[in-house]
C-alpha cells in the first residue's frame, strides 16, 4: 500500500515513537476498562481528542502469542491506533528500528515486531480485543509447516538409525 493513499485501516496498529500513550478507538477492544472523564490530548495536529476511558488490551500476534498493552487510552475520535514507544521504554522493552523493520524485546526476548510501509512502522498480524483461553489459537501456516518438517526430520533419524544398527547386527 503506498504510504499517501487516504485508505485508514483501522486495525492497524502504528508504533510510534512520538507518541506519548498506547491508544485506540476501539471500546471493544478493551479486557480492563475504566471511564475517564477528564481529560483531552492534543494530537500532532494540535486538534484536541476526549480521552473517555483506559485499560488494558491484548494483542494476539503470529504463533498466537499474546501481549498485554497498559494504559491505553480510549479515544474515540482517532481513526488509529497507536503503540507509544516511550511508554514501552517506560516498562523495560526497548525498540529497534533497522532497515525496513523494528523489534519491541525485553532482554533477549523479542516481544512484538513490525514492518515499515512508506514513513510509518506497522504492527506485524495483530488481532485485538478480550482475549480468552475460548479465542482458540491462530496457527500461522509457516510455523505449521515447520513444526512438521521438524517431526518428518525426527522420523527420518529414528528410521536411519534403526537400518544402521540393522545393517551393523547392533
Amino acid at each position: 500500500m503506498d504510504s499517501s493513499s487516504t485508505y485508514v485501516d483501522h486495525e492497524t496498529c502504528l508504533i510510534d515513537s512520538g507518541a506519548s500513550f498506547h491508544f485506540t478507538p476501539h471500546r471493544e477492544w478493551f479486557y480492563e476498562y475504566e471511564k475517564y472523564d477528564r481529560g483531552d490530548i492534543f494530537l500532532g495536529d494540535d486538534r484536541k481528542a476526549i480521552i473517555v476511558g483506559y485499560g488494558k488490551v491484548k494483542l494476539k500476534l503470529q504463533g498466537g502469542r499474546v501481549r498485554t498493552l497498559l494504559g491505553v487510552l480510549h479515544i474515540p475520535a482517532l481513526s488509529r491506533n497507536m503503540i507509544s514507544v516511550s511508554k514501552l521504554d517506560d516498562e523495560g522493552v526497548k525498540t529497534a528500528f533497522e532497515k525496513d523493520t523494528c523489534k519491541m524485546v525485553r532482554g533477549a526476548l523479542v516481544l512484538m515486531r513490525g514492518f515499515r510501509i512508506g514513513t510509518l512502522y506497522k504492527l506485524m498480524s495483530p488481532k485485538f480485543g478480550n482475549i480468552s483461553g475460548s479465542f482458540g489459537l491462530i496457527i500461522h501456516a509457516q510455523s505449521f509447516i515447520f513444526h512438521n518438517l521438524c517431526i518428518i526430520f525426527s522420523m527420518f533419524v529414528s528410521f536411519v538409525r534403526i537400518r544402521v544398527d540393522t545393517v551393523l547386527g547392533g
